[in-house]
């Protein structure tokens, strides 16, 4: 599907359409014979960006805070992949929070448990400020 096929079948806008393959895919020229001069084709490398540009988009619409399992269900992943995905974003599980003798709630030690409850469901949120992947790596002086 084309920008142009995207407009007249799913009412996208054309010029929007084509922002978000030249952003999400790459173009592949068409083999001798097809009807189509190229088609548009997803790497690795931009696969891993639409997914982190969902999840941070996500996390804007639900201030911050997402449950796991809408991704997983329309993403199409598991918890372990996805859970990559979302330490890139700086998405962490809430801190399961214990009751001390006194009645008042006090988060556990460590951190956050990456599994999924009884209901399929884990919140994560966005733990700023977000990490760098080359944190221990120093610039290059020009």
């Amino acid at each position: 599907m084309n920008a142009k096929e995207m407009e007249q079948k799913m009412g996208i806008p054309k010029d929007i359409g084509s922002y978000i393959f030249d952003t999400y895919a790459q173009t592949i020229s068409a083999k001798s014979g097809s009807t189509n001069k190229f088609h548009y084709s997803r790497n690795k490398k931009m696969q891993d960006k639409l997914i982190c540009h969902i999840i941070v988009l996500m996390l804007i619409i639900r201030d911050y805070q997402l449950d796991v399992k809408w991704l997983i269900n329309a993403l199409k992943l598991d918890l372990p992949k996805l859970s990559s995905y979302l330490r890139l974003a700086s998405c962490f599980p809430e801190k399961k929070k214990k009751i001390a003798v006194d009645g008042e709630e006090e988060p556990t030690e460590g951190k956050g448990d990456w599994s999924l409850n009884k209901s399929g469901s884990l919140m994560v949120y966005l733990k700023a400020p977000m990490r760098l992947q080359n944190k221990g790596k120093k610039r290059a002086k020009r």
